[in-house]
């Protein structure tokens, strides 16, 4: 007989962002409270509320949500228990549909996120979310 030594999950879809960052034209993030802040492409230079963001500190967040991939995943929590995610990241390309990246606070995984470019994944990471939720001040020198 043959036997296969792969887990289940190493069959299922485990991305949860794939974009070119050149056709990105705005990136919102929202939190709770004031902190939500919107970065726009003028020019080919990214500004926040009219300031010019630090091009090295841009480039490498730009580069942290090109492409990810994660294999946490979470089945142990129905998809309709999630309701009001805590951060949301919507990206904005130049004639493609948004993505939308929902993180959501779980007491047991502590975090939750999903995207709708894999709907039907839910994945705990906790660094997954600090790469992909940045603060303003960590984009503006």
């Amino acid at each position: 007989g043959m036997s296969l030594n792969a887990e289940a999950s190493g069959y299922r879809n485990r991305q949860l962002l794939s974009i070119t960052t050149d056709s990105l034209t705005e990136i919102r993030l929202n939190y709770p409270a004031d902190s939500s802040f919107v970065m726009t492409k003028v020019d080919s230079l990214w500004m926040i509320d009219g300031i010019l963001t630090d091009s090295a500190a841009t480039a490498s967040y730009l580069g942290n949500i090109r492409y990810v991939n994660n294999s946490s995943f979470v089945d142990d929590v129905p998809a309709e228990a999630l309701i009001s995610p805590t951060y949301t990241l919507t990206l904005k390309q130049a004639s493609k549909a948004d993505i939308v990246v929902k993180a959501f606070q779980h007491p047991m995984h502590q975090w939750i996120i999903n995207s709708n470019e894999n709907p039907a994944s839910y994945f705990a990471d906790t660094k997954l979310v600090e790469d992909l939720f940045t603060g303003k001040t960590s984009l503006i020198q």
